[in-house]
């Protein structure tokens, strides 16, 4: 069996977070700063460390997780990069 990502398990408890607390019309309902902040506390508590903070007027935040999986977290909430778009990120931070 493969083994999952940790972005992965950050994603649905976040998703499964903002569900059970808020409803499900969560992202209509919700002030932004309080779903990021809400992203970012879970990126944390699965030991991710910041890679990428916003510029040039972006909101998303870009946490690596010990596996190397990756997430953005912004006023949106929590989403999982794509390996390829991770696998991107990684050169870019790598050669910064």
């Amino acid at each position: 069996m493969p083994i999952m990502p940790t972005s992965y398990h950050a994603l649905n408890l976040f998703t499964l977070t903002m569900e059970t607390r808020f409803g499900s019309t969560w992202q209509a309902d919700m002030e932004p700063s309080a779903v990021a902040a809400l992203a970012e506390e879970v990126a944390r508590g699965f030991g991710g460390r910041r890679i990428a903070q916003p510029q040039d007027g972006s909101s998303s935040t870009v946490w690596c997780f010990p596996d190397d999986s990756i997430v953005r977290t912004s006023p949106h909430g929590l989403e999982m990069e794509t390996p390829a778009d991770a696998l991107a990120l990684h050169v870019r931070v790598a050669a910064s």
